[in-house]
C-alpha cells in the first residue's frame, strides 16, 4: 500500500500537467448544495460563440428569480442561477462570471501552484485577489480526482492588504468535474453562503436529478403507509392508510401511467369523536404531461416559468429518510409583475410538497387562515409517508402489520371496553391524568401532543394507565393529544386544552 502511494505522488505532477480543468459548464445539470441542502443548480441550455472572438464561448443557463434588492419585493428574473445567466469562456481556460451588478468574476482554470490575479472588483479601486494555495489528489463524491484550491485576499489600490468577508475563503477547482466549492457568482462578493457539488450528470457522478416518470415509478406490491391529519380548533381529522399497488399500466405514448392500488383507511373525525373504516380497490391516473404542476417537475430551483404569475420552485437533497433516495422539495410561489415598479412582486406562496424516486408524494404540508364571524382559525393539512416497502427495501414504521389489523382496530374482540381517554383536570393547570380506555392489560402506549400547527409539543411512552402528565412549561393553547398502543390495536385522539 506504502508503494501505491509512493507512485501516485510520483505520477501527480505529470497528472496534473495534462488536465485542463474545464468542465465547469458541461452539458446536462450540475448540482450545488448548502449546509442545509438547499440545492442551486446550472443547466446547459446553450453555447455560442463569442460575438467578437469566435473561440471563445459563451455558456447559457436558465432564467431565476431573484430579489434585486435584499430588503425590498421586487424581483428581476435576469440574474440566471449559482453561475449566472451566462458564462463566458475564454480560449485561454479563463471564466468570467457576471455578479448583479454587471461586474466580471475571473476564473483562470489554467493557473499554477501559487499563481495568483485578480478575481473580481471592489469598491474605490479594491479588488480581491485569488491564489492558487494547493494542488492536491482528492476524491470528489467518492471519485479520485486532483484539485486547485484557491485562496481569496482583498487589496486595496496600492496592493496591501485590507480586511474582508472572504479573506481566507476558498473555492475549489476539479480536474474532472470543475467547481466542486463555490459561492453564488450572482450575489458575490456579498454572500458568503458557500456551496459544494452534490451531483453532475455529464459525466455522471454523485446526486442526481430525477423526473415526474421516475417519481412516480411504482412496481406490483409496491407497499405504503400514510399519516395525514387536517384540523384547527373546531374540528380534528385523522387519517392512517395502507396502499398495495396491485397492477399498472403504461399508456402507448407513455405519458399517463394508470395504477390499481388495494386501499384500507381508518379515519377519526372529532369532536364528539367518530371513526370510519374502508377497505377497497382504488385506480390513481398520473398525467405526466398534462397537468400544469407535472410539466414543471423538471425545472430547476427556483428556475422561473412566465405566465400571468410567474413561479418558481425550491428543491432540497434528502437526508437520511427513505434510506436516502432523492427528494424533490416544492415550494410554489407565485410572483406577479407590477408595471410601476417595472418588477415582479410576491404574491402568494403554496403548500410545500414533497417527491422522492419511486415513492411519488411523500409529504404535504399546507396552513391557512379561516375565517368566522368571531374568531380566525389555523387550518393545518398534513399528509406524509411514514413506511414503505418496494420488494426487499423498507423504511420507517408501519402503522399496522397488516390491512386487516388497521381496519379492524374498532371491531378487534380482545377490546372490552370503547377505547378512549378520560382527562381530568381539562382544562390543564399543573398536570393531568390521563385514563384510557380499550387499553389492553400490561400494554403500553405512547402519548403525543401536537399544536394546531401539527408540530410535537410533547412525547413519553406510558407506563401506566392511568398516566399522569406534568405541565412543566407547556405553553397555554389547545392541543391533540394523541395515544397509540404498542401492539398496533389502539390508536385514539382528542382534545387537551392548557391554561
Amino acid at each position: 500500500m506504502k508503494s501505491l502511494k509512493i507512485l501516485w505522488l510520483l505520477l501527480l505532477p505529470l497528472s496534473i500537467e495534462a488536465q485542463n480543468w474545464q468542465n465547469i459548464c458541461s452539458p446536462g445539470i450540475t448540482l450545488f448544495g448548502n449546509s442545509i441542502h438547499n440545492i442551486s443548480s446550472f443547466r446547459l441550455d446553450s453555447v455560442k460563440a463569442a460575438p467578437l472572438n469566435p473561440l471563445d464561448s459563451v455558456y447559457w443557463s436558465f432564467h431565476t428569480i431573484r430579489k434585486i434588492l435584499d430588503d425590498q419585493n421586487c424581483y428581476d428574473t435576469d440574474f440566471g442561477s449559482i453561475l449566472g445567466n451566462h458564462i463566458y469562456r475564454k480560449v485561454n481556460g479563463t471564466f468570467v462570471f457576471f455578479n448583479r451588478w454587471g461586474d466580471s468574476i475571473f476564473l483562470k482554470t489554467n493557473a499554477n501552484l501559487l499563481q495568483s490575479w485578480k478575481f473580481c472588483s471592489l469598491l474605490h479601486s479594491a479588488y480581491i485577489l485569488a491564489t492558487v494555495s494547493e494542488i492536491i489528489g482528492d476524491s470528489v463524491c467518492g471519485m479520485p480526482d486532483v484539485i486547485k484550491v484557491i485562496t481569496f485576499q482583498a487589496k486595496d489600490s496600492t496592493n496591501q492588504n485590507i480586511d474582508h468577508v472572504f479573506n481566507n475563503k476558498q473555492i475549489v477547482l476539479s480536474k474532472n468535474y470543475g467547481l466542486i466549492r463555490i459561492y453564488d457568482m450572482v450575489k458575490f462578493p456579498s454572500d458568503t453562503t458557500s456551496y459544494t457539488l452534490e451531483g453532475k450528470s455529464s459525466p455522471p457522478i454523485g446526486l442526481q436529478d430525477f423526473s415526474i416518470q421516475e417519481a412516480f415509478n411504482y412496481d406490483v406490491g409496491d407497499e405504503f403507509h400514510y399519516d395525514k391529519f387536517d384540523g384547527c380548533s373546531l374540528y380534528v381529522r385523522d387519517e392512517k392508510s395502507i396502499r398495495i399497488i396491485l397492477s399498472k399500466n403504461v399508456s402507448v405514448t407513455g405519458d399517463t401511467i394508470v395504477y390499481t392500488s388495494g386501499r384500507c383507511m381508518q379515519r377519526f373525525d372529532g369532536p364528539p369523536g367518530s371513526y370510519v373504516n374502508f377497505h377497497d380497490t382504488i385506480t390513481d391516473s398520473i398525467f405526466l404531461h398534462k397537468n400544469i404542476f407535472n410539466l414543471s417537475f423538471n425545472k430547476q430551483p427556483h428556475e422561473f416559468v412566465p405566465g400571468q404569475y410567474g413561479k418558481s420552485h425550491e428543491f432540497y437533497k434528502n437526508g437520511e429518510s427513505f434510506n436516502s433516495r432523492s427528494k424533490k422539495r416544492f415550494y410554489q410561489d407565485y410572483y406577479q409583475f407590477s408595471p410601476s415598479l417595472n418588477c415582479w412582486v410576491f404574491h402568494c406562496s403554496y403548500p410545500a410538497y414533497d417527491y422522492s424516486k419511486g415513492l411519488g408524494q411523500t409529504y404535504y404540508f399546507y396552513q391557512y387562515l379561516f375565517y368566522s364571524e368571531f374568531y380566525i382559525y389555523v387550518v393545518t393539512n398534513k399528509e406524509e409517508l411514514v413506511y414503505y416497502r418496494k420488494g426487499t427495501e423498507t423504511w420507517g414504521t408501519p402503522l399496522a402489520p397488516d390491512c386487516e389489523t388497521l381496519v379492524g382496530i374498532k371491531e378487534s374482540p380482545s377490546l372490552t371496553e370503547s377505547p378512549g381517554i378520560t382527562i381530568s383536570p381539562n382544562p390543564v393547570h399543573t398536570h393531568a391524568e390521563f385514563k384510557v380506555n380499550g387499553l389492553r392489560p400490561g400494554e403500553t402506549a405512547e402519548i403525543i401532543l401536537y399544536d394546531f400547527l401539527g408540530r410535537k409539543i410533547f412525547r413519553d411512552q406510558m407506563e401506566s394507565n392511568p398516566y399522569v402528565l406534568k405541565r412543566d412549561g407547556i405553553p397555554n393553547g389547545l392541543y391533540i393529544v394523541k395515544i397509540t398502543g404498542k401492539s398496533g390495536l389502539l390508536n385514539i385522539t382528542d382534545k387537551v386544552l392548557f391554561n
